[in-house]
């Protein structure tokens, strides 16, 4: 990836939210993203352009499992750790575009998990 026209770099927006602002189109960014995410530990599990959404899945292992398995419950385990579905949402604007973890359309993700996601992001993207 051209490390020098996405300048990838971990920023607050005017609400606070933290978010990973890219330098560039956003047909370039939409591809790298894409190809960062695809090489990461992070599960892609689908994407839609038109609204610039990915879905991925992260491990959160400090999410109670909904359901235990027999196992566990006859052990009475309770293992943390669970996988957790969220958006990755690209914001154009006239600077660049803006990436934003969410819970759902509605929700951010936790300030810790994002920053940490963000930042793991940006470092697949200046590789």
């Amino acid at each position: 990836l051209q490390e020098g026209v996405l300048n990838p770099r971990l920023e607050r927006d005017g609400a606070g939210t933290q978010v990973l602002h890219l330098d560039g189109r956003f047909a370039l960014a939409w591809t790298a993203v894409a190809e960062a995410l695809a090489a990461s530990d992070y599960t892609l599990t689908d994407l839609n352009r038109s609204t610039g959404t990915y879905f991925i899945t992260i491990f959160d292992a400090t999410a109670e499992p909904t359901e235990r398995s027999l196992w566990q419950w006859l052990t009475n385990s309770h293992e943390l750790g669970v996988e957790v579905d969220y958006l990755v949402k690209m914001n154009r604007s006239r600077l660049g575009v803006y990436l934003s973890l969410q819970k759902d359309l509605e929700t951010l993700a936790d300030d810790a998990l994002a920053v940490s996601f963000l930042t793991d992001l940006q470092k697949l993207l200046v590789q």
